[in-house]
């Protein structure tokens, strides 16, 4: 196609298999290297340079990418099949030659994601750049589970666009500027096809370098994320095992389905959820919005959440796990799941709470989580706190909610931190005050001038859990509800509760 600021050209076709051109060549080379050749078709090819000056050259104007998967993907029982022509390096030095033209960028890019998926590597375009995914050193310090993605590879095609658009940035400008035309024209400037460092193209190779790009979440049909976000519509909740039932059929057989997997998955459904309410249920709407949205690009394994996504991750799993009816399919314990969250929410902390009486193997009795913000809540505003724990229960253990909390400076409510544990206890109440103590150094428990509570605690108790510079109030609630009663009795607080207002 021809950009519209541009004159005509014409292509002239020429043969499409280059090893009949020079026999004696053919009888030397490789046969992996003829192969390569007859991949690719050359034409004849006029475009107009930005000085405005036509130019006719030979370039690749066709990349046979059927007849490249047939004879080195299809597999020993296909009868295309032939392995002998499958020498990938050699293919690659022929494919992608230095100064060689090619009829546009894209071309040549499906013509090197084609070469990568069948030998084992993912290619990264980036404007006059091409290479393996892993090509360069890592600039980031960070310890990833599955490995650094930069090893050290040195697969790179330097490009350049022989056609580009003149332009002024205002009315006013007097010094032109240029466009590079992707959809024209380019050529090779630089090639090295080897693969150095530690990356080493193959199958494995292959899942590792797509999990770490977000292929397999990328690739996902949007069929199976519309029936995801139905299902969570509907039930308010998805799964682990629900997931894999719907995800299986589509997921590579290769590629083991890990808690990774599952937690980005997740995430994803959570951020389509708004573009499936929008599309009511039309499932092309709903295509179009969620291939349109920023916010579900880059879902890789190593997506990252803000604070109100991390704190509903981690209330949804503690649902999933303690509702579970069959916990042993449970893909992985509530333990990961926090350690997932931990990894993707920058200041996310959790502490579990174990049952210290009993000998041998803890039992977990509840978990408490912070994240950044609920850090600073603390820091800025944890000068009068509140200390409760939601009676009714919330999940099948009927364990309550527990939370601390606080009001900001616009007079709104606010948490410090917050999680389930296994009862209205005093040492519940310690294990709050401890993994405040640890999490938020910057405010010390000694800081805290106010503690607001029911009838449960007393001024001693406050003292005892660490806030010993803290004075104990009953909050208007708990002051009617238990905290006259406490004080008075019960046939004083009968004579009193008639004049309450």
């Amino acid at each position: 196609l021809l950009h519209p600021h541009f004159h005509k050209f014409h292509i002239t076709m020429a043969a499409t298999n280059d090893s009949t051109n020079n026999a004696a060549l053919g009888a030397v080379e490789c046969p992996s290297a003829l192969f390569a050749k007859g991949l690719k078709t050359y034409g004849t090819r006029t475009y107009i340079s930005h000085d405005n000056i036509p130019h006719t050259a030979e370039m690749v104007v066709g990349f046979d990418k059927e007849k490249f998967k047939n004879t080195c993907l299809a597999g020993k029982n296909s009868p295309t099949y032939n392995p002998s022509l499958c020498n990938f390096d050699a293919i690659a030095n022929e494919l992608f030659k230095a100064d060689e033209k090619w009829e546009s960028r894209d071309l040549l890019y499906d013509a090197f994601k084609c070469h990568g998926k069948l030998h084992g590597w993912i290619p990264a375009l980036q404007q006059k750049q091409m290479s393996c995914n892993r090509f360069g050193q890592s600039s980031t310090s960070r310890d990833y589970v599955g490995g650094t993605l930069k090893v050290g590879c040195t697969c790179k095609l330097d490009i350049t666009p022989l056609v580009r658009e003149k332009y002024f940035a205002t009315k006013e400008s007097k010094k032109a500027s240029y466009k590079d035309i992707w959809g024209e024209p380019v050529m090779i400037r630089n090639a090295n096809c080897e693969h150095g460092g530690s990356c080493m193209p193959g199958k494995q190779n292959l899942i590792a370098a797509t999990q770490r790009a977000g292929g397999y979440l990328n690739e996902l049909p949007d069929i199976t994320m519309f029936t995801l976000c139905n299902l969570f519509e509907q039930d308010g909740k998805l799964s682990t095992s629900l997931i894999k039932k719907v995800v299986g059929p589509v997921w590579p057989k290769n590629k083991v389905f890990t808690k990774n997997n599952v937690f980005n998955i997740r995430v994803r459904v959570k951020r389509s959820l708004a573009a499936f309410k929008s599309a009511n249920g039309d499932y092309e709407d709903f295509k179009q919005m969620v291939n349109a949205s920023d916010l579900l690009s880059g879902i890789d394994d190593e997506v990252s959440l803000n604070d109100d996504e991390a704190v509903e991750m981690a209330q949804s799993l503690w649902a999933e796990v303690m509702n579970d009816v069959d916990k042993d399919e449970v893909l992985f314990s509530f333990i990961d799941y926090l350690e997932l969250i931990s990894v993707r929410a920058k200041g996310f902390v959790y502490e579990l709470a174990e049952d210290k009486t009993k000998v041998g193997r803890k039992r977990v009795v509840g978990v408490i989580w912070q994240t950044a913000t609920m850090r600073k809540n603390f820091e800025l505003f944890g000068d009068f706190i509140g200390l409760d724990m939601m009676k009714r229960g919330i999940n099948k253990l009927l364990w309550p909610y527990a939370a601390v909390a606080m009001y900001d400076d616009m007079r709104q409510l606010c948490l410090a931190c917050e999680g389930v544990l296994c009862g209205e206890r005093t040492d519940m109440y310690q294990f709050i005050a401890n993994f405040l103590a640890s999490s938020t150094p910057e405010r010390t428990l000694e800081d805290v001038k106010i503690v607001a509570g029911d009838a449960f605690f007393n001024q001693e108790l406050i003292e005892r859990l660490g806030f010993s510079n803290a004075t104990l109030i009953l909050d208007r609630w708990h002051l009617l509800d238990s905290g006259l009663q406490k004080m008075f009795g019960n046939s004083g607080y009968s004579k009193l509760s008639g004049h309450l207002i």
